[in-house]
């Protein structure tokens, strides 16, 4: 009788080993592939959040700039805020046209799905009721609100109106929701507030 108790063949710790290694080997490659993702993760943040973001900021801006100059400064006067309101929206409904015929010229065909035929998905107001037209309506009043703050207020005044706004929506909403502000929210919201103090303690001197 063996004293030292059971014996362990050794085929039996070869194969033990091998289910270690290949138990270890599976959670290494799973390791891997979480961080793969989470650098992946980190780079669509700012490639595709952060840069995109401060590129739209920057074309607001300038757009902002160049329709209160157009508003206050072009003819001595300034031009008139419904006019200017009617091109602007000329213009993006004519770029808007354009992208949809460039989109059925040279974009892929609608394929037919399951309960969705080739030719409803082709007619464009096959899903528009009277609702639709609120939006509309809102936006096309908002356009003029905007034009008339431009050419009284200014471009400047206006953009901390809509940080304002957007700070005080995202309050509302977490009081609402019961959800937590993160980091990245009370830290806009703490540079916004101090943006507007700065600006507005610090008129330009005329």
């Amino acid at each position: 009788p063996n004293l030292n108790g059971p014996s362990t063949h050794p085929q039996t710790i070869t194969n033990k080993l091998t289910k270690e290694d290949e138990a270890m080997k599976i959670q290494q490659q799973q390791q891997q592939i979480l961080n793969a993702q989470l650098l992946q993760k980190r780079r669509d943040w700012f490639h595709l959040g952060v840069i995109p973001c401060l590129g739209a900021s920057f074309i607001s801006g300038l757009a902002g700039s160049l329709s209160q100059k157009g508003l206050q400064v072009t003819g001595g006067t300034g031009r008139d805020p419904f006019l200017y309101t009617v091109e602007v929206s000329f213009f993006s409904a004519l770029c808007l046209m354009l992208s949809i015929l460039s989109r059925n010229i040279f974009g892929k065909q609608p394929s037919k799905e399951a309960g969705v035929s080739v030719e409803g998905k082709r007619r464009y107001f096959a899903y528009w009721k009277w609702q639709t037209l609120l939006p509309i309506i809102l936006r096309a009043y908002g356009g003029v609100v905007t034009a008339l703050v431009h050419k009284h207020a200014g471009s400047v005044v206006k953009g901390f109106s809509l940080m304002l706004g957007l700070v005080l929506a995202g309050l509302v909403q977490a009081i609402i929701e019961g959800d937590a502000l993160s980091l990245n929210q009370v830290t806009g919201t703490l540079m916004v507030m101090f943006s507007g103090w700065m600006h507005f303690t610090n008129p330009p001197k005329r």
